[in-house]
């Protein structure tokens, strides 16, 4: 394909299925504006033939743009987001409406890791006879001289065009990264208008709980006050916080008490927070994790997320594992709606910090629910944690951490209990969306003589997906629910038996998929077990349908020697 519209049609094609397939209703529920439009790219501007031309989503002039174009000479191919700050017809004020949105995006780029891998470069249109591409190098914030009318700032890849025209690989590699990009775009449209600044972080109590807060563990270690949600009936609403498996259009919907008690303060405002959870069965204090930008929701937006838990099967999930621990299931949701989601965030802004981290009663001491406070200046290490670092040996490297070990060694608190397995049969319902999903989308997003096979059997076993090529066979295997650590460590020795027990070789490559992005440590792992073992195991992430990076990750694969 040469011309631009034939290429935009192409992508809508491919967008089926994605996240991306939602952008104009996505776009309308937050911009409260309409919604109907057809095509991604409605936007559309050819110039003097073949290979040449733009186009950009609707509405795009005044926000971060998804774009795609020809350039260099009509040589290269583009694809990603944009901000053009370029009059229009209808918009002569670019600077001043777009330098909001800018701030907000180096306030926040850090929260998206996944888009270190794009560049970024920028073309200055002030000057007519230059306008010539200025490379920036890696996707970074961008600087205030930059924020000029006239200056188009891009950042994507940039493929070179075949002989042929843009095929089916580029346009499902422009799908891809157009995903990669999508939530900070939404991410943007929700703080348009927010103070362009990073959030500080206040302290926030939720309740005690041993499977790292993705499903309720029990009683045991519950607050002691008669007057608590939690005494009465056995778990609280935050257990779910750290369950990345049920994202609505991108987000983790979740419950925090301050946000509850204080309800009318917070509506529709960002905050950052720093977890804490107190083991009332020893006392001791644990930093649980850290959030890094949630948004509260008002009454109507948490009874949309209610209904879309129950229409997923959720909300009876959730029931389910409430009475699994012989508790009663009918307090889920014999509650109002924002006591039941009351704010949400991307799930990249999450750290759960595993295992949590004890410190001293005294470094937080008023214990309420209900209020936020400020974070112990011993603890503001916890903050600072890039998104893409292991916040845990970070804080373990403290003097501060360090005190707090050894001071707290001979408690037996509930740090190696947080190691509970994550498996049971409420997970199946969560694995089975995975399977549907990914039997979709793994056709797109890997070459064509890939072909995926869910629930392929080997004796008693099966492995929840297979990947057969002609060179090659994966053996995948899905972890609806854990942090990395906890996935990694339980789904190995299933994948290591698998694929070589009692004394086979039935795969090449090993896979390992979980809900939330790996952190250093866990990478350092299993780069350990492949370059000190010769192990070939991997993990990468879910995020709405997909496994994020795998064409990527599939195509960088070391060939299978024989």
């Amino acid at each position: 394909m040469d011309n631009i519209k034939d290429i935009a049609a192409a992508i809508d094609v491919a967008r089926v299925g994605t996240p991306l397939a939602h952008f104009y209703e996505d776009r309308a529920e937050i911009r409260q504006v309409p919604g109907s439009r057809e095509s991604l790219f409605e936007e559309i501007h050819d110039e003097d033939g073949p290979r040449s031309g733009y186009a950009y989503h609707w509405g795009g002039r005044r926000e971060l743009q998804l774009n795609i174009g020809f350039e260099k000479g009509r040589t290269h191919f583009r694809y990603g987001a944009a901000f053009s700050i370029e009059r229009g017809p209808y918009y002569q004020n670019p600077v001043e409406v777009l330098t909001p949105t800018i701030h907000r995006f180096n306030a926040i780029l850090s929260q998206y890791p996944a888009l270190a891998g794009l560049e970024m470069w920028y073309v200055d249109k002030r000057v007519p006879e230059a306008r010539q591409r200025v490379p920036v190098g890696p996707v970074r914030k961008i600087p205030v001289a930059q924020i000029h009318e006239g200056v188009f700032i891009f950042f994507g890849e940039s493929v070179p065009v075949g002989a042929d025209g843009i095929g089916p690989e580029v346009i499902s590699r422009a799908v891809a990264v157009l995903n990669l990009i999508y939530p900070l775009y939404l991410a943007l449209l929700d703080e348009t208008g927010t103070e362009a600044r990073e959030l500080d972080y206040r302290v926030a109590r939720i309740c005690w709980n041993t499977h790292m807060w993705t499903r309720p563990s029990g009683p045991i270690g519950k607050a002691r006050s008669k007057d608590t949600f939690e005494r009465k009936h056995g778990f609280g609403h935050e257990e779910w916080i750290g369950d990345l498996s049920t994202l609505v259009r991108g987000y983790k919907h979740g419950f925090i008490q301050p946000m509850n008690s204080n309800h009318d303060a917070y509506a529709g405002k960002r905050l950052a927070l720093l977890l804490y959870a107190i083991d009332s069965t020893t006392g001791q204090r644990y930093w649980a994790g850290a959030i890094d930008g949630v948004q509260v929701l008002n009454a109507r937006e948490a009874s949309r997320v209610a209904r879309e838990f129950k229409r997923e099967g959720w909300l009876r999930m959730m029931e389910q594992q409430v009475e699994a621990l012989g508790l009663d299931k009918a307090a889920v949701t014999d509650t109002g709606r924002t006591e039941l989601f009351n704010v949400r965030f991307r799930p990249d802004a999450l750290r759960m910090f595993d295992p949590p981290i004890p410190f001293p009663a005294d470094d937080v001491p008023a214990d309420y629910y209900g209020i936020l406070q400020a974070v112990p200046p011993a603890w503001e290490h916890l903050t600072d944690v890039d998104i893409n670092t292991d916040a845990y040996s970070e804080a373990g490297e403290s003097d501060e951490a360090d005190e707090a070990d050894e001071e707290h060694d001979d408690v037996d608190g509930a740090t190696t209990a947080t190691r509970a397995p994550s498996g049971g049969g409420d997970v199946k319902l969560i694995q089975t969306q995975w399977q549907n999903a990914l039997m979709r989308t793994l056709r797109v997003d890997l070459p064509a003589d890939v072909k995926p096979r869910r629930e392929f059997p080997l004796g008693r076993n099966r492995v929840d997906i297979r990947l057969k090529a002609p060179d090659r066979t994966v053996f995948i295997e899905l972890k609806p629910r854990g942090t990395p650590t906890e996935v990694i460590r339980e789904a190995f020795g299933q994948l290591m038996e698998y694929a070589y027990w009692p004394a086979a070789s039935r795969c090449d490559t090993l896979l390992i998929v979980g809900p939330g992005a790996p952190r250093a440590r866990d990478r350092a792992y299993l780069t350990t077990m492949r370059e000190r073992f010769g192990i070939p195991v991997h993990y990468l992430h879910y995020r709405e349908g997909h496994i994020i990076g795998i064409g990527d990750w599939y195509r960088a694969l070391p060939a299978v020697v024989d």
